[in-house]
């Protein structure tokens, strides 16, 4: 495909090669854990290698490995068959069929699932030496394709993309095709139930655009394939088993951060940016609602005396960082390192040269080079930093670890960001955040993610939905945008609808210039708009958190597309647009402008609307809701149990102080029998019933459920107009709130 004009980044070198098939020879290697075969073409002879990793799966791949690379592999058993080999462990199996047509069928429940052959996997080679692979894979009908990493044309892939990390700059320019993204990963998930990934960090062609087949097209002669076959929540804990668990950084990073571009700072004269930070965190403060952080881009995170006053009202500042830094800073900051061991990326035609200021963090002296650069700021009370940039290492380029710029450009993240998070960590523990631009496979173990720079418009808004999805599909389960876009400021509306979305997603912040995203932007009115979700963050932050760690531990992503949720109900599966959020929260997001109702997919079983209480029984089919600009469509689903935080009122959404803030357990009434999180739900025939399996809590919010009566191991519970104090109120929004005086094994809500 040819590669259109990147304004602002580095376009892929140009690819040509010709591509054949390989024909078996009939030598075979069978071992009790790796499986081998030579295939031949008019060029040359191919060692082909199957094993079955103990993460998972089954891996296809030429002598010639990818970066990620496991040695746990389980032993294989074997079959003669008719027309080659059953080849087989407890959870995987093969056929493999020999002769000059071979042919590796991937089995599952005894149906095949995925196939490599000497028909769809070919060979390209230019100056008679191995430049590609090509893949065709036969498509079944209604299958959708999803994952490729941060993908803002949709989540389901019908067309060409192009895995080669890119400056977008989609900040209003309509003409840049939505083929690229900061963050490519060679990972696909098919609605049929299996996930492939192609383990190579070269460019990257993929092509969705026909009917009967999909295409990849990679650089290098890297022939190195994973692929899984069980459900993508299986199968996303394989891949990041392989690649590396999320980042996960420490639970204030999951509150809200205030924040502004430079060219906001400096807008009003640098001498007033400290008059400007205090009366931020004053009218926040005023609010009640005050960030964890703020992103101070620019002069604000180089003034002790701001960091100062942050630390005086527990706000941690944020900076900005760059992928670069003149040489000669470098050499300053370096003074002991040899020339020739500077970490700064090298022009691969010519090495004695530096290219440009682009610093090659896969070099050993990286990591010293940002503890010099950060140390007097850790000191004053630095807690994080915007990873930016990291897409524009040149093809024509050499790192300090002898890869090449064609194969390094994605891997740059990686590094970019592994050599960030040893420094820091090394420093400050845990209690740090990073959050990048630029990502690959694997980057999303040393960094949280943000998806660039969108357009203030409701199509950058959509633009960042879809990123978010799609991200989070491939393994970067921490991620968050830029609220209410990067360049101009947003209209009220948009505002509305960009925070909606954003208290949803694992990182709330808000950045942009050349104006601030502040609420009092927008008076009063904006005002309690972010009041409203800023405490609805609050009160869910412990769920948010603990989904938070889960995803470090298993790779289960924070926000899931429905094919990833459900991927077992064709109803729903390829619904665009929509997520689950935290295992238990169905995310809508309102993405056009002027509309009163918003078109939404319900799947089968109650949900409850988290504003209003209001149920809607989810049929599988799209209802028509109402979206007024101070809420959106948001919905807990049925037998939910967690802990959240409230406030005196015991309401959602409502003023939480710390010195008065209560645990209690959130409740949706079940559909059906459920046991979660230490507790049993029972549905009876006039309401449901609720167990506990341990202690529990004093407080429950019944949400969506306005009872009638309420017993308490046994007695009843007396009605009550009162905040506090034992019994149960009925509150506004079609919720009781219940108190008890003491631990309790049994309530029945009727």
């Amino acid at each position: 495909m040819a590669i259109p004009d990147i304004p602002y980044s580095i376009k892929p070198k140009e690819f040509a090669a010709d591509f054949c098939s390989a024909k078996a020879t009939g030598e075979l290697s069978i071992e009790s854990k790796h499986f081998t075969f030579n295939v031949e073409n008019q060029f040359e002879t191919l060692k082909l290698e199957l094993t079955f990793p103990k993460l998972g799966g089954i891996r296809l791949n030429s002598m010639t490995k990818g970066f990620f690379n496991t040695e746990e592999i389980e032993d294989i058993s074997y079959e003669e068959t008719e027309y080659g080999f059953k080849i087989f462990t407890n959870s995987e199996c093969v056929l493999f069929t020999s002769g000059e047509n071979w042919k590796i069928d991937v089995l599952k429940n005894d149906k095949v699932k995925f196939t490599f052959s000497e028909d769809n996997l070919k060979f390209g080679y230019a100056d008679n030496k191995l430049v590609g692979i090509r893949i065709k894979v036969n498509k079944s009908q209604g299958e959708a394709f999803y994952g490729l990493g941060e993908r803002y044309n949709g989540i389901f892939q019908n067309d060409e993309v192009i895995l080669w990390n890119s400056d977008g700059y989609y900040t209003g320019n309509a003409d840049i095709p939505k083929i690229y993204s900061y963050i490519n990963v060679p990972l696909i998930h098919s609605t049929e139930k299996y996930s492939l990934f192609l383990n190579s960090t070269y460019c990257i062609r993929a092509d969705f655009s026909k009917n009967e087949e999909y295409i990849l097209t990679a650089e290098g002669p890297i022939c190195d394939f994973y692929l899984w076959t069980g459900l993508p929540q299986d199968n996303i804990q394989s891949y990041t088993s392989l690649t590396g668990k999320p980042f996960i950084p420490p639970k204030w990073a999951f509150d809200y951060w205030a924040g502004g571009g430079a060219v906001d700072w400096e807008m009003n004269g640098l001498s007033i940016i400290p008059e400007i930070v205090k009366g931020w965190i004053t009218e926040y403060e005023e609010m009640g609602a005050v960030p964890s952080a703020l992103y101070g881009e620019g002069r604000p995170s180089k003034n002790p005396d701001i960091y100062k006053y942050l630390n005086e009202h527990n706000v941690r500042m944020l900076m900005w960082n760059y992928s670069g830094t003149s040489v000669n800073t470098v050499r300053n900051l370096l003074p002991n390192v040899e020339e020739k061991d500077l970490p700064v990326i090298r022009y691969l035609d010519n090495p004695d040269v530096f290219y440009e200021d682009y610093i090659d963090f896969s070099s050993p002296n990286a990591k010293s080079l940002i503890t010099e650069k950060y140390k007097e700021f850790w000191d004053w009370g630095l807690k994080g930093i915007m990873v930016d940039f990291g897409e524009y290492v040149h093809w024509n380029t050499i790192m300090s670890n002898g890869m090449e710029g064609s194969q390094s450009h994605n891997l740059h993240a990686y590094f970019y960001n592994k050599a960030n998070n040893d420094a820091w960590r090394e420093r400050h523990g845990d209690d740090f955040v990073l959050f990048a631009r630029a990502g690959c496979a694997g980057s999303q173990a040393y960094a949280a993610n943000f998806t660039g720079d969108q357009a203030s418009s409701y199509e950058g808004l959509e633009e960042q939905v879809n990123g978010v999805i799609s991200a989070s599909a491939s393994g970067f389960s921490i991620i968050g945008g830029d609220l209410g876009g990067f360049f101009t400021q947003p209209k009220f509306d948009l505002y509305c609808r960009w925070l909606q979305f954003s208290t949803f997603t694992p990182l709330m912040r808000a950045h942009g210039c050349p104006t601030g995203r502040n609420p009092w932007e927008w008076g009063d009115y904006g005002r309690n708009i972010y009041k409203a979700h800023y405490f609805l963050r609050k009160n869910l932050s412990d769920l948010i958190y603990r989904t938070a760690v889960r995803s470090g531990e298993t790779g289960i992503p924070m926000v899931m597309p429905f094919a990833m949720a459900y991927p077992e109900n064709e109803a729903v599966r390829n619904t665009e647009g929509q997520y689950i959020f935290c295992d238990s929260i169905m995310v809508a997001p309102v993405t056009k402008a002027k509309v009163e109702e918003w078109a939404v997919i319900f799947p089968k079983g109650s949900w409850y609307n988290i504003w209003t209480g209001e149920k809607i029984i989810g049929e599988n089919t799209v209802q028509t809701v109402k979206v007024p600009y101070d809420r959106g469509p948001v919905y807990f689903k049925s037998g939910l149990v967690t802990e959240i935080i409230v406030g005196d009122s015991y309401e959602l959404a409502t003023p939480v102080k710390e010195e008065t803030a209560h645990k209690a357990l959130l409740i949706t009434e079940p559909d059906n029998e459920i046991s979660i999180n230490g507790y049993n739900l029972k549905v009876t025939d006039a309401g449901f019933e609720i167990i506990a399996e341990n202690d529990s809590h004093d407080i429950l919010i019944i949400h969506g459920k306005v009872a009638n009566k309420v017993k308490v191991d046994g007695k009843l519970l007396n009605l009550t107009d009162k905040t506090d104090g034992i019994g149960y109120r009925i509150c506004d929004n079609k919720t009781t709130a219940i108190h008890t005086d003491s631990k309790w094994k049994n309530i029945t809500v009727v």
